[in-house]
């Protein structure tokens, strides 16, 4: 269960005979009380401003964003900072089995929230058909939550095949190893890995204190259905870095179709993103984040899809 006052947040585990030998076990977690921003990841070095630019701007385009990574190495955490950053007026639907998803009505923003039965109740409540039902509610996008089970695996890669986009987080300690496990593990086919456009590959990082750090950001080619590199973490400067020209990448190409607009236009997009984020570093406010980033789209976003009307 879940114990959420005004000071503090914690996920309690309560877990006794037979399933516990030696007698009851509580584990507590405790969750931070307040979610990060965008800006407040790239300060603290966790993303570099180019790569979260670039996952925004993957957002807004309703690419799908998978984030893998061990636990504790910051998944929900990324995803809740891009959720924030989401045009205000999208119709978004959340299915998790623990909620951990960011509360956002009180920004004016359009949630629907739902909850499935845990692997730990014993009642597990299908994912995959509150996903397609979900088909049924019109979403701009769909936060899927943590993907654990093969049913939850199924539920995502149903709800790709079906034309619905979003976020979503994965644990593994690698790239490989989550393709593998998809595949072999919870028998997905090969060729369903194609509907995952941009997979972000986190990491932490035991140094004086923890930190969280963004490895890699991959996208899968539309030739090899398989991952490709487009940001890589140096360890030598700390920094996520681009490995390979944007305007060249499938990403930027199937977000210039999907805009109907140019791969210049679309990298000149990504361009005032990202210099309109360098000037707003400073923003720690959960509510002046979301306005800023409403704010952000029209400028950009929306106010190119007008002259392209016009």
């Amino acid at each position: 269960t879940d114990l959420k006052t005004q000071d503090f947040h914690l996920r309690i585990n309560l877990d006794i005979e037979p399933l516990a030998v030696d007698g009851p076990i509580i584990s507590f977690r405790n969750l931070r009380r307040r979610y990060f921003t965008i800006t407040e990841l790239i300060r603290n070095g966790t993303i570099s401003l180019d790569g979260a630019a670039f996952l925004i701007f993957c957002g807004w385009a309703k690419q799908n964003i998978v984030i893998i990574g061990e636990t504790g190495s910051g998944k929900t955490t990324l995803m809740n900072s891009i959720d924030l950053a989401l045009p205000a007026h999208w119709r978004k639907i959340y299915i998790e089995d623990v909620v951990e998803s960011l509360d956002q009505r009180n920004l004016g923003r359009h949630q629907a929230r739902y909850k499935v039965k845990t692997i730990a109740s014993g009642e597990e409540e299908s994912k995959t058909v509150q996903s397609l039902l979900s088909l049924h509610r019109s979403p701009d996008y769909f936060i899927l939550g943590e993907i654990l089970t093969e049913e939850h695996s199924k539920a995502l890669f149903s709800a790709l095949s079906s034309g619905l986009r979003g976020i979503e987080t994965f644990h593994s300690s690698s790239i490989e190893q989550a393709l593998r496990r998809w595949v072999i593990h919870h028998k997905i086919p090969e060729i369903c890995l194609r509907d995952l456009n941009v997979i972000v590959m986190m990491a932490k990082f035991e140094r004086e204190k923890p930190i969280r750090r963004v490895l890699g950001i991959y996208e899968i080619r539309e030739d090899t259905g398989r991952p490709f590199k487009i940001f890589s973490y140096n360890e030598r400067t700390d920094r996520l870095e681009i490995s390979y020209e944007l305007k060249d990448t499938d990403t930027f190409k199937r977000i210039a179709n999907f805009l109907g607009i140019s791969v210049p236009d679309v990298y000149e997009i990504y361009i005032e993103i990202r210099e309109a984020l360098r000037q707003k570093l400073d923003t720690n406010c959960i509510e002046r984040a979301a306005s800023f980033f409403t704010e952000l789209y029209r400028k950009t976003l929306w106010a190119r899809w007008k002259k392209v009307a016009v």
